[in-house]
C-alpha cells in the first residue's frame, strides 16, 4: 500500500468526517490584522482566563481541523471579532449543500477534541432565541443585531429581493438567514452570506453556494422565497447592517436562496 507523502515541516493530518476544518487561511489574515500572535494573547489575557500558551495557538493557526473545545474556538473568536461561521466556512463544497454536509457529520458518533458540526447546529438552531444568545454572548460581550420581518402570504410562492448593506473593505461579514411560522414556533435557519474582500459568497443549507461581486456602494441583492403561507424572517449578524426590501423584482439579476 502506497504510503501518504508528507511535505517537509507540514505534518501529515488524517482528515476527519466529523470535525469542522478551519478555514487556516482567514484564520491568518485576521491575526494579522489585529497584530499578529501576539497580540491576539494579549486581548485573550485581558478577556478570558486560561490564555493558550504560544504552542496551542501554533496549533490553532496550522492544524486542518481546531483542536481545541467550542469555548476556546468561539473565545479566539471573539478575539479577532468574527462570526465563528468565517473559520467555518468550506472553501469548496461542489454540488453539496451546506445543511446536508452539517446533518450527515452530526449524525457520526464522536468523542474526542475538536470544533463539531453540533457545535454548530447548537448555535445556529432550531431555537426560540437565534442564534444562540447562550454560546455568544458571554464571549462576545454583546447582543446579536437582528432584523425581522413577515410574509403576510402570498397568492402563489415567489422570489423577492432584499438589498443587503455591510460597506466596503471591511474585515469578514456575516449575515444569517432564518424563517419561523409563529411566534411560538422555533427559527430556522436556512442559510447566510459571507462578505470578504468585498466578494459575496451565499450559503444555502439546501444546495451549492454561488459568489457575487460586492456593489460599489457596499451592498449586495439577494433573493429570498416568499411562500404561499404566511411567516415570520429573521436575519441576524454580529455586526450591524442594513436591510432594504425591494420586493418582486425577478429580472434583477443576484444570489438566490433555494
Amino acid at each position: 500500500m502506497e504510503k501518504h507523502r508528507i511535505a517537509s515541516g507540514e505534518p501529515y493530518e488524517k482528515p476527519d468526517i466529523h470535525l469542522i476544518e478551519t478555514n487556516i487561511e482567514i484564520l491568518e489574515d485576521l491575526i494579522r490584522a489585529v497584530g499578529g500572535p501576539t497580540a491576539v494573547l494579549k486581548l485573550w489575557s485581558a478577556r478570558f482566563p486560561d490564555e493558550p500558551s504560544r504552542e496551542t495557538l501554533y496549533q490553532w493557526r496550522n492544524r486542518q481541523y481546531f483542536p481545541g473545545g467550542v469555548v476556546a474556538y468561539l473565545r479566539l473568536c471573539a478575539c479577532l471579532d468574527v462570526d465563528p461561521v468565517v473559520l467555518a466556512a468550506p472553501k469548496s463544497l461542489g454540488e453539496t449543500s451546506l445543511g446536508d454536509r452539517l446533518l450527515s457529520m452530526a449524525l457520526q458518533p464522536f468523542s474526542g477534541r475538536g470544533l463539531k458540526a453540533t457545535d454548530i447546529i447548537a448555535l445556529f438552531g432550531p431555537r426560540r432565541a437565534w442564534p444562540s444568545p447562550e454560546m455568544t454572548t458571554p464571549y462576545f460581550e454583546r447582543q446579536w443585531f437582528a432584523v425581522e420581518f413577515p410574509n403576510p402570504g402570498q397568492r402563489y410562492s415567489r422570489y423577492e429581493t432584499l438589498k443587503l448593506t455591510v460597506g466596503r473593505n471591511t474585515p469578514p461579514r456575516v449575515i444569517h438567514f432564518a424563517y419561523r411560522n409563529g411566534p411560538d414556533h422555533h427559527w430556522r435557519m436556512y442559510g447566510s452570506i459571507m462578505v470578504r474582500c468585498n466578494l459575496v459568497r451565499l450559503f444555502d443549507f439546501f444546495r451549492a453556494t454561488g459568489t457575487s461581486a460586492l456593489d460599489e456602494d457596499g451592498s449586495t441583492l439577494v433573493q429570498t422565497r416568499f411562500g404561499e403561507g404566511s411567516c415570520d424572517f429573521r436575519l441576524a449578524s454580529l455586526h450591524e447592517f442594513a436591510v432594504e426590501h425591494y420586493g418582486d423584482h425577478p429580472e434583477i439579476p443576484c444570489l438566490r436562496f433555494a
